[in-house]
């Protein structure tokens, strides 16, 4: 008999109110989490909210990596900022114990730029990458043993304008990088560029913290001009990458060299995430995060407009994908959800971020392993985009 296991979740929102999204979040939100076998559930209200910030409302927690684990209930935990305003972006290091349902600031610093939207961890947990989407650049800072972020950091790199893709010209005008992902030797870093139709490919001292463009192939260009890369992961058996394209709605397959830490040149695919019928594009629909699950055998992408996620199988030996099918991630085809974010808590349990719904969602998978909408699963949550389970 499947044995009941309890986790937690961490959410973190919008606050403002701005072009793209009508922000109504509080900070950060931890709720619980029950697991039994497939079946999850998540507690209808937080166990916690936390307003983080001296001046209210300007803050929006769009990203999470885990740091440091200090104890088996207390964390350190980093997130991205992407305040508009003076200020401008941030990373905030946070002290999370679930036991004690205490979120504390251990350090806030400047991200060096503007948008930021993904924060990740190097192997070590030294050093942290972030990727500011609006000045397209990309940074390193130090953490130190007590979770603090080093006020400056060992290396920055602004993406060359002359990169710029400028296909979609409302987009694509200048660099907009968009994650960060790190190689599983910790010796190279990938970073899809939405606005360059690229990956750029940096070689990583984690010695020093230092970024250097691969020595070999620095852009990694993909095939489809105006697709633009937002997100990235590597495939469990680390010979293949899987790219999404959010502004065209579909997914590159290319190969991958672990030991040159290079990916391509030529993608061996590309598939869409949306059904023929079902129209790509900015005000219609664009893919959000992509997963992979543990063992490689199944990949997930997000659809904000057709509000769904896209199921793939994955063949291990040649990398290639097959679409299966798609899954709802709201219970009225008239609301808007915008998934913006999931995560995948094992092979078989996934939770959705619906941005717009106000809402998370569990979808679980069957005997054969397809996704299924639990309806009596959905918990309000406002304006959520970032998910982290602890």
């Amino acid at each position: 008999m499947p044995t009941e296991k309890q986790q937690h979740l961490l959410v973190g929102s919008y606050q403002q109110e701005l072009p793209f999204v009508r922000g109504k979040g509080k900070g950060v939100a931890l709720y619980a989490l029950s697991r039994n076998g497939n079946a999850c559930e998540i507690s209808t209200k937080p166990v916690a909210t936390f307003e983080l910030d001296e001046t209210p409302g300007v803050c929006n927690y769009t990203y999470f990596c885990l740091g440091r684990r200090e104890s088996e209930t207390a964390l350190f935990v980093y997130a991205a900022n992407e305040r508009y305003d003076d200020v401008g972006g941030e990373i905030v290091a946070l002290r999370v114990d679930t036991s004690a349902a205490t979120c504390e600031v251990v350090s806030r610093v400047s991200a060096k730029g503007t948008g930021t939207c993904h924060v990740r961890c190097d192997v070590t947990g030294r050093w942290l990458f972030v990727a500011n989407y609006m000045s397209g650049s990309v940074a390193c800072f130090s953490v130190g043993q007590d979770g603090s972020l080093g006020a400056d950091p060992a290396c920055f790199i602004e993406h060359n304008h002359a990169l710029a893709s400028g296909h979609n010209v409302d987009r694509q005008e200048r660099p907009h990088a968009h994650q960060v992902v790190v190689s599983k030797d910790n010796r190279f870093l990938y970073v899809p560029e939405l606005g360059c139709d690229a990956v750029m490919q940096y070689a990583f001292d984690a010695s020093s913290g230092k970024l250097t463009p691969h020595a070999s192939s620095p852009v990694l260009k993909v095939p489809n001009p105006g697709s633009g890369p937002r997100h990235m992961c590597i495939h469990p058996n680390n010979r293949f990458v899987y790219v999404t394209g959010e502004m065209l709605s579909e997914v590159f397959v290319f190969p991958y060299d672990a030991t040159s830490g290079t990916i391509g040149p030529n993608a061996l695919q590309v598939s869409s995430t949306l059904p023929d019928d079902v129209e790509t594009g900015d005000g219609k629909s664009t893919t959000a995060a992509l997963r992979i699950s543990s063992d490689g055998m199944r990949l997930y992408a997000s659809n904000r407009g057709h509000d769904s996620l896209s199921e793939f199988s994955v063949d291990p030996d040649t990398g290639r994908i097959n679409l299966l099918g798609h899954v709802s991630t709201v219970d009225d085809p008239s609301r808007d959800g915008c998934p913006r974010d999931f995560i995948l808590l094992d092979d078989n349990v996934i939770i959705a971020a619906n941005q717009n719904d106000d809402s998370l969602v569990v979808l679980a998978a069957d005997a054969r392993r397809r996704l299924h909408y639990q309806r009596q699963t959905k918990v309000h949550s406002l304006t959520p985009v970032a998910l982290l389970a602890i």
